[in-house]
């Protein structure tokens, strides 16, 4: 089964005096340029959303447009007529106002961009709009995550504020909220935290028959719903590190790498790059797949300045239909380890049976809880001096988690190749099960978990070393089961009864639960293995399902 993979390969120039300096001038170039089409998307957006009121759900109407004269659901308000959606959202959309400020085949302005900056190749600026569009359109929509949450949070109050026992609780809550103010203004010392427990207790005493914990959950509401009601900032670029190159300004003709930087001129230039032997057997892919946008990637290591030029690529891999063909490496992780199990297949020489390869990581999980610890301290103290040592300590969890990563990864896949010359790497694509909301107990241990990264460090290794790699949908094996005799483990209530709900597999994982011991067949099985063991029995394509 042939199989397209989609990877970014990672190109480091090696770029001239000259070329460093016409870099720097494309850089500073895209920055004015994009916060100055930030300002005017964003323009755009505002006067739209003055003149237009969106209609409360359940006021729609359906009728003629006056805007696009077509029969459509009309949701929208201004100056006594109704409009639909589609005729508002073309008021700031991205070629309205690309129409405004940069030229078009129809040229209706004068000058690109009102004169904020001057570019000579003229289609810099159709791509730092687009680029510029695709932020303000990420920022505004956690604008508007933002206000959807505000809106039921505040109505939510609002209902418990209406019972009699809830509004008890509501009306402890903001006594609370009330008293730890007044704290914080009195004595400037003191933290917001220690504030709020000093007024807790005041509070707890004056409603004895409430459940504290249910005042906590209510002040907890309330700090979310002042945090969201704070004014947004909208962001402004201070310095731009990747942009974008359309496909006509980089080539590879004959290994040689040419590009169109700043100035604009008949000939490409010849950008040198440090070659190694995972690029070069890409070399020959790239230059027949040469009508592709990149992104120039730039990274500052002290005083050290390095580009990076991300080249997409579209490699066709060879997937087989059946595990009998291959030597399968099913890769299973849970916070604290990983495990590569391996099925040999006797054709191919390597050998017999099964392997087992473990990877602890419990280094990363006490580096990352510390440095959490450790910045949860600094802010608690609130000073200047701390203060200071949280900027200096800058994203050192990140930093650390990503270099931990890059290391595993690596590991692993050296391991895969050199146990066998025909491997298939198979994993169980957790991606979107982590992103659940699982409690406050296990999401605090979904925290230190980053098994994202690391199987897409995993997977983009293998490409480069040519390793196909079969991920599996989250829900095909999210359901606790024995590897031996298949029995789905079901949950258990407060009384030991047993449920008809599975247990999940993920959450057990969470829990940190090591072992399985199924009550059919009474096994006992590490649960990272169990789950290698299933996946293993899992069909490679639709047709061998069938």
């Amino acid at each position: 089964m042939e199989q397209e993979t989609k990877r970014t390969v990672q190109i480091k120039l090696r770029q001239t005096p000259d070329q460093a300096e016409e870099i720097e001038k494309l850089f500073l170039a895209f920055k004015i340029g994009l916060n100055f089409c930030l300002e005017e998307i964003e323009k755009a957006y505002q006067k739209t959303a003055g003149e237009y009121l969106r209609v409360k759900d359940g006021e729609e109407i359906k009728g003629t447009c006056p805007g696009c004269h077509k029969e459509k659901t009309l949701a929208y308000r201004s100056s006594n007529k109704m409009y639909c959606s589609s005729c508002v959202m073309r008021n700031f959309s991205e070629y309205t106002v690309r129409t405004a400020i940069i030229s078009t085949k129809e040229r209706k302005v004068e000058h690109d961009l009102k004169d904020a900056v001057q570019l000579e190749n003229q289609t810099h600026f159709h791509m730092m709009f687009s680029q510029a569009y695709a932020n303000w359109k990420s920022f505004d929509a956690w604008r508007k995550k933002r206000e959807y949450e505000r809106d039921n949070l505040k109505k939510e109050l609002s209902d418990l504020e209406k019972g009699k026992e809830t509004g008890k609780v509501i009306a402890a809550a903001k006594l609370i909220w009330k008293n730890a103010a007044l704290i914080c203004l009195n004595n400037e010392k003191i933290t917001r935290r220690n504030a709020m427990a000093l007024a807790s207790k005041d509070v707890y005493n004056l409603f004895p028959d409430i459940v504290p914990r249910d005042i906590s959950r209510a002040v907890s509401k309330i700090r979310r719903l002042n945090s969201l009601s704070r004014p947004v900032r909208f962001p402004r670029y201070d310095a731009v590190q990747a942009i974008q190159i359309h496909n006509n300004f980089v080539k590879f003709k004959e290994v040689k790498l040419h590009m169109s930087l700043f100035y604009k001129k008949k000939n490409q230039q010849v950008m040198d790059f440090y070659s190694n032997k995972y690029l070069d057997q890409f070399l020959s892919a790239m230059e027949e797949d040469n009508e592709v946008y990149t992104n120039l990637i730039k990274r500052i290591d002290g005083k050290k300045i390095s580009y990076y030029l991300m080249y997409p690529l579209t490699v066709k891999m060879d997937i087989p239909t059946i595990f009998d063909l291959v030597d399968v490496f099913t890769i299973c992780f849970s916070p604290d380890r990983v495990l590569v199990h391996c099925h040999y297949n006797e054709v191919n020489g390597n050998g017999s049976g099964n392997t087992l390869k473990w990877y602890k990581l419990g280094w990363l999980i006490d580096k990352k809880t510390h440095g959490y610890e450790k910045r949860r301290e600094l802010q608690e103290h609130n000073t200047r001096n701390s203060l200071r040592r949280i900027k200096k300590m800058g994203n050192a969890e990140q930093r650390t988690t990503r270099t931990f990563n890059h290391q595993l990864s690596h590991n692993i896949v050296e391991y895969v190749t050199e146990k066998s010359d025909n491997a298939l790497i198979v994993m169980w694509d957790i991606s979107t099960g982590i992103t659940a909301d699982y409690g406050r107990k296990l999401n605090l241990a979904k925290k230190v978990w980053p098994v994202v990264q690391q199987q897409e460090f995993i997977k983009h290794k293998a490409f480069l070393r040519c390793v196909p790699v079969k991920l599996f949908s989250y829900k095909e094996e999210n359901n606790l089961r024995c590897s031996f005799c298949g029995k789905t483990i079901l949950k258990k209530d407060e009384l030991g009864k047993t449920t008809k709900d599975p247990i999940k597999t993920i959450t057990a994982i969470l829990r940190g639960a090591k072992n399985l011991k199924c009550e059919k067949c009474g096994h006992e099985l590490n649960l990272l293995l169990n789950q290698a063991r299933n996946l293993s029995k899992l069909p490679l394509s639709e047709e061998n399902k069938k």
